[in-house]
């Protein structure tokens, strides 16, 4: 086999790999284009069309299209959270936003989960209950820190009789 033979081997061997690829990434994010405009109320509301928004927001979005400054921050790309979290004079705007960012902080935790569970569920632990499945995975995946020292001290030690 020739040097060029062998790189399109290669090449070939990854190909159906890269085919997969794209077509789960296009099966995940093919609804985007459908909620294009109200994600661009979310992260660029100042280009949006007013007449097109819910009523509700229309007022906000009028006021912002006003606010130079804001406006600014949005075509520099800033954190679009920290500019939601300054802009409190937009709180309708700011709930609406906050709404879409969630989707995308839950589905984060859940990805991470199932490798978790993968590790958990292998051969050595073939005998664990789904309760306590549940409860080796909660731990895993909470943000919440114990207090290790509070822990002793809650504890009533047992007298002799």
């Amino acid at each position: 086999m020739s040097g060029t033979e062998d790189i399109y081997g290669h090449f070939k061997e990854y190909e159906s790999v890269l085919d997969t690829l794209i077509e789960e990434y296009n099966k995940r994010f093919n609804d985007f284009e459908k909620h294009s405009i109200t994600l661009k109320r979310a992260f660029q509301p100042h280009i949006v069309d007013v007449s097109e928004a819910p009523e509700e927001l229309q007022m906000e979005l009028i006021k912002m299209s006003e606010d130079n400054i804001l406006k600014s921050r949005f075509d520099k790309r800033e954190n679009p959270v920290e500019i939601r979290e300054n802009a409190i004079e937009y709180p309708r705007l700011h709930k609406h936003a906050r709404r879409l960012i969630s989707c995308f902080s839950s589905t984060y935790c859940c990805e991470p989960t199932f490798s978790y569970l993968a590790q958990i569920k292998n051969s050595l632990k073939t005998q664990l209950t789904d309760e306590h499945l549940e409860d080796y995975l909660r731990l895993r995946t909470t943000m919440l820190e114990p207090d290790i020292k509070m822990l002793p001290q809650k504890k009533q030690t047992q007298r002799n009789h």
